[in-house]
């Protein structure tokens, strides 16, 4: 194996790559750092990013992207909610000559980890079982997801491809101490995408299935009670349709509407369903200054009870809400445009049909990137 490895590693070196990094740090400040309904106190952040990434050309117009990422961000008031998320990534990019068409097949392969204390919003402490057990690292998990995508372009504007990919996720502590069920799962998605771009504009559009089986979580009746024997999985269905364009040589607006909703296998105790709008722009101001806003609207519901949300394990029946968000940056010297400073202003809120998860939050903050 050894002997197979060597020579192909030194003979992506000889290749040459190409080579981009991003690093960040930012002062914040959050208002509501918890999401609580009332009696909440603000505090303050150091948030670093660092991201880097290698490209290796090869022969016959193929290409390998490596790259890794490690987000951190610790709360200097409140040492309960630090958050660190780590991924790296190998990327295989094949080119193809079908007929006179061109295509792509892109393997992909993640993997990485997301660690963090979940905070009961309703409390602001740690997350407790209803007999006071501290189980704060619930929702903390290890991932690996493969992947592959075919893509083929019918013309120089119009494409369309096909995404497949596994995930697993393996949660860090199951508590089965605590007669706990385990949150772990496996993840199969298949998702047709089609893309049309212009000189000056990109849309997408696409839907998804995903399967998702739990290795060890029962099914629940409508009750909220375990089925005895049974073994949970749910259907998700989504859809997604995105258009960018370029209004200006140096002013780019972006909309993206995305849903999904989700079925068990049981009598619909966790189905629910939603519904997200993100809208972007970005300006580019004269001597390298750039000023951004984004804003994000969703609409949540779930019918039957609370659960643990399968993006974001929030709780909640019917919950809407909007987050804004505006930056700008600019080089701290002329002469090296790629040190800059940065400031950000948001505004969030939400509303759930339980008050006590119902909330409001603003934040600013400060700091400096470096791209190369």
């Amino acid at each position: 194996m050894i002997k197979r490895i060597l020579p192909l590693a030194m003979g992506l070196f000889i290749a040459g790559s190409a080579e981009s990094a991003d690093l960040e740090v930012m002062h914040e400040y959050q208002s509501n750092p918890f999401h609580l309904s009332d009696n909440y106190t603000g505090s303050r952040l150091i948030n670093a990013r660092v991201f880097h990434q290698e490209n290796f050309e090869l022969p016959k117009r193929r290409e390998i992207q490596v790259s890794g990422e490690l987000d951190h961000e610790r709360f200097l008031d409140v040492s309960e909610a630090d958050n660190t998320m780590a991924r790296i990534r190998g990327r295989l990019i094949n080119r193809l000559k079908l007929g006179k068409r061109s295509a792509s097949l892109l393997f992909t392969a993640d993997l990485g980890t997301k660690r963090f204390s979940y905070i009961d919003q309703r409390t602001g402490e740690p997350l407790l079982t209803s007999r006071g057990d501290d189980i704060r690292e619930r929702f903390a998990y290890n991932f690996f997801k493969p992947s592959a995508e075919f893509t083929y372009r019918w013309s120089s504007k119009l494409s369309t491809g096909v995404f497949m990919a596994a995930e697993s996720r393996d949660y860090v502590n199951d508590y089965d101490e605590l007669g706990l069920e385990a949150l772990d799962y496996t993840e199969l998605t298949v998702q047709p995408t089609l893309r049309f771009k212009t000189e000056n504009s990109y849309s997408r559009a696409f839907v998804y299935v995903r399967e998702r089986n739990y290795r060890e979580r029962m099914v629940d009746n409508l009750q909220g009670r375990n089925i005895p024997g049974s073994q949970l999985s749910l259907t998700l269905r989504g859809y997604g349709v995105s258009h960018r364009r370029e209004l200006s040589e140096n002013w780019t607006v972006e909309a993206y509407l995305s849903g999904y909703s989700v079925t068990d296998n049981g009598v619909g105790y966790t189905d629910m369903n939603a519904t997200n709008l993100n809208i972007s722009s970005q300006h580019r101001l004269s001597n390298s200054r750039n000023l951004d806003f984004s804003g994000r609207c969703s609409r949540r519901n779930n019918e039957n009870v609370r659960f643990v949300d399968f993006e974001e394990t929030e709780f909640g029946r019917l919950r809407t809400g909007c987050q804004l968000n505006a930056g700008y940056e600019q080089p701290i010297l002329q002469e090296n445009k790629r040190l800059r400073w940065r400031v950000e202003v948001s505004r969030g809120w939400e509303n759930n049909s339980e008050s006590l998860r119902s909330y409001e939050e603003w934040g600013v903050s400060a700091g400096i990137n470096y791209r190369w």
